[in-house]
């Protein structure tokens, strides 16, 4: 790579990594979403209700994404947002925790003591117009996270997703979600590993209807001024041309 002419990192994080090793001619490229084939406002919630109407009169916390697991260890931190939830259910009975996942995770929130819990099933793909409405009908959405380094370091595709859907991101401090998203103004970040955070930020969003519009809109026009393929084609053409 040091012989390279140019060398692509998509995440900030990569890229100072790779700086830092001495590699000299890093570019920074994120992944970006196309608006075009992956636009959430495109869907209203309702398409969501229409399945799940028991959950209209809800607060609904929102996670939508995968299950990795590295010598048996959940790595993308899921596990930690089922504690945290457990925790808000002390304190909450009006919040709901909606999780698509693999259908592990059913067997993970029985573990853990979570009741207010809805499995949403998995779509076939991720564009599917009712994962789109499910997206939308986020109160909030959760990015968690872990210090494994492919996820540490990554600016993970679900996080441009949820950035789409103009609604209110929480996320973990990992390096990855720094080089995109600022604290307050375009996500509510949090501590990482630290489940009592997470809960202390949801209840804190939950409360606040301002903050939570507030830092959705941010992220859907930061989203669309700087990560859409649209944009990222032109700079792609600078890089190599």
């Amino acid at each position: 790579m040091k012989k390279a002419d140019y060398v692509i990192a998509w995440s900030k994080a990569i890229r100072e990594f790779l700086r830092k090793i001495g590699v000299k001619n890093v570019v920074y490229l994120p992944l970006g979403i196309d608006l075009t084939f992956f636009d959430p406002t495109r869907y209203e919630p309702y398409l969501f209700f229409n399945k799940y109407p028991h959950v209209i009169d809800k607060f609904r916390v929102v996670y939508s994404g995968g299950l990795w697991y590295v010598n048996n260890r959940e790595v993308l931190g899921v596990l930690k947002l089922l504690k945290a939830f457990k925790i808000i259910e002390t304190k909450r009975r009006d919040v709901a925790l909606l999780i698509q996942a693999p259908s592990k995770v059913v067997e993970m929130a029985k573990e853990v003591g979570v009741k207010n819990f809805i499995y949403v099933e998995r779509t076939a793909n991720s564009n599917d117009p009712l994962r789109l409405s499910f997206l939308r009908s986020a109160d909030i959405l959760v990015l968690t996270g872990s210090k494994y380094p492919s996820v540490y370091l990554a600016e993970r595709t679900t996080m441009f997703q949820y950035m789409a859907t103009g609604r209110a991101i929480l996320a973990e401090m990992t390096l990855g979600v720094r080089g995109v998203l600022r604290h307050g103004e375009t996500g509510y970040l949090v501590e990482i590993d630290k489940p009592e955070s997470i809960a202390d930020a949801i209840l804190e969003l939950v409360k606040d209807d301002g903050l939570r519009k507030y830092i959705g809109r941010n992220a859907r026009f930061q989203l669309e001024q700087y990560y859409t393929w649209d944009k990222l084609y032109e700079r792609a053409k600078f890089i190599l041309t």
